[in-house]
């Protein structure tokens, strides 16, 4: 949230700079500048390296080892039946709660004021037109839209997405200014102001904990307010002047509460200082010259270079990311040498294997988010497929535990590997819990090792229903499917299906009571370099 805060802060900040010397530009410009400011609040700057993380698909292979338990021995896994699970990448990480869930309720609260603004605008507008009249007399300097006349306490307003309307106060229906004030606010109408306005408020709304961004907000309102009266002065020169300065000063009064809180949606706060800027403003001829185009570039080129640094900060430096390429070789050389012996079938040698690589994982230094997701993914495969072997299940579950603890995200389809370490442990609701969450994630991009440890976990709680309905998404052509199937159908007194899958199946599996294969080995990409 760090990265968030300062790429916002510093983009808002050369944002004001550059306001400072386009003063003297039209207004409009001004107002697209502080408006980007504003709008860089909502990019979430701290996600943007996220999109580098590990890209590399790496296979994880399970051994359904023991394909009969009694006519096959654990040397002869070569002939065994192999599914694989293709592994998809997370890009999702973590947050701290301490500053991330704070912004996030700030944002909450920001919708529902947003909200709640929305039904006090129509709530009023609605009450305005019962307490309004029609006027036809200005449909000339209206350019069509609607004038209706009520006691409004200001000169006027535009409102209306869908049905937009000129506001007229009553009290100024037959002023000599009337014609000015109209065509002032039609012009916000012909310029889309009230979308503007709402989109502003929206932020406005969203960030009201953030004083920069409602200070940028209402520099945002006040230069819609300064491009319409450039807009006006430019049609109407000394006269439209002389009938803004008038009815400012004459307009001028304190604001009651009910009027101060419709100021985000349908006006500006009619300051004495700003009003008297609008008049001061109309003498000066503005138009764009090199000192504004020198502004504006450098504003946009310091706020690149800034949401440039976020996006690279993993790699700031050229020197850094040699460091860290080193290191992470230097990283799986010392595990694999650690792991030379993962193949063996000597139980000694196994064990030292799986206390290596827990002392590696335990002294190693942490490398950049990306080499450290891909060698956290592989050594744990490495792991979990020696502690298989050794009958070591629980250490393996604790080791998963220490690789990723609580708020750190792991690759879905690890949850391949836990679940097959909750069957090891007879606990086979657990491995339906992981694999029902890695299938909702995946969803028609499962893979079939997926589903089998899925249907054999629901055999495992007696659940035939289920497991069957898994069963039918596979090939039947599938051996290992075939025998879960087999079991399913005898469990369910299915004698005609048992008879069809039968012809299917080797003479040794095909016999009754049916039994179950081992549930089998999880395999990992770094046994091929050993």
């Amino acid at each position: 949230m760090t990265d968030y805060f300062l790429t916002s802060l510093f983009i808002s900040l050369c944002a004001l700079i550059a306001l400072k010397g386009l003063q003297s530009a039209p207004a409009r410009l001004s107002f697209y500048v502080s408006v980007l400011a504003l709008s860089s609040w909502l990019v979430p700057w701290q996600h943007m390296p996220e999109v580098s993380k590990y890209q590399q698909d790496p296979e994880l292979t399970f051994n359904v080892a023991h394909f009969w338990q009694t006519a096959h021995s654990q040397g002869e896994q070569q002939d065994a039946l192999v599914t694989q699970v293709q592994a998809p990448v997370s890009l999702v990480d973590g947050y701290a709660f301490d500053v991330s869930h704070l912004v996030f309720l700030a944002l909450l609260i920001g919708v529902a004021l947003f909200i709640w603004r929305i039904g006090q605008y129509f709530s009023f507008i609605k009450r305005l037109y019962r307490h309004s009249t029609p006027c036809n007399r200005y449909e000339h300097s209206s350019g069509g839209y609607p004038v209706r006349v009520a006691k409004l306490g200001a000169p006027a307003f535009a409102s209306g997405v869908t049905r937009p309307t000129i506001w007229l106060d009553r009290a100024l229906l037959d002023a000599k200014e009337v014609h000015s004030i109209i065509q002032h606010e039609a012009t916000h109408l012909r310029q889309g102001d009230v979308y503007w306005s709402w989109a502003i408020c929206l932020l406005e709304s969203l960030f009201w904990w953030n004083p920069l961004c409602l200070f940028l907000a209402k520099k945002s309102k006040q230069q819609l307010e300064l491009s319409c009266d450039e807009k006006c002065a430019a049609s109407f020169r000394e006269q439209y002047q002389l009938d803004l300065a008038s009815v400012l000063l004459s307009q001028h009064q304190a604001k009651n509460g009910h009027r101060q809180f419709m100021t985000p949606l349908l006006s500006i706060a009619q300051q004495q200082s700003f009003n008297v800027q609008r008049i001061k403003m109309l003498d000066k001829e503005k138009t764009m010259n090199k000192k504004h185009v020198i502004a504006l570039v450098m504003s946009l080129a310091f706020s690149a270079v800034a949401a440039a640094q976020i996006v690279d900060k993993d790699k700031p430096q050229q020197v850094q990311a040699q460091q860290t390429a080193i290191s992470y070789e230097e990283q799986m050389a010392a595990l694999l040498d650690g792991a030379a012996e993962a193949k063996s079938k000597d139980v000694e040698k196994l064990n030292k294997v799986f206390a290596n690589i827990l002392h590696w994982h335990a002294n190693r230094a942490v490398l950049n988010e990306q080499d450290e997701s891909k060698i956290k993914l592989l050594s744990f495969t490495l792991l979990s497929h020696v502690g298989h072997k050794l009958a070591r299940y629980e250490d393996v579950m604790l080791a998963f535990a220490d690789w990723y603890p609580d708020g750190d995200s792991a690759p879905y389809f690890l949850k391949n590997v836990t679940a097959l370490t909750h069957l090891q442990l007879q606990q086979p609701n657990l491995a339906i819990n992981e694999l029902n969450q890695l299938k909702a994630q995946l969803k028609d991009q499962t893979k079939p090792g997926t589903l089998m440890n899925l249907a054999r976990s629901y055999i495992e709680v007696e659940d035939f229903d289920n497991a069957l309905a898994i069963l039918e998404q596979l090939p039947e052509d599938n051996k290992y499917t075939a025998v879960l199937k087999y079991y399913v159908y005898f469990h369910q007194g299915d004698s005609e299906n048992m008879e069809r899958i039968k012809a299917q199946l080797p003479t040794e599996v095909a016999s009754l009571p049916p039994s179950l294969p081992d549930f089998g080995i999880p395999m990992s990409p770094l046994l091929a370099k050993l």
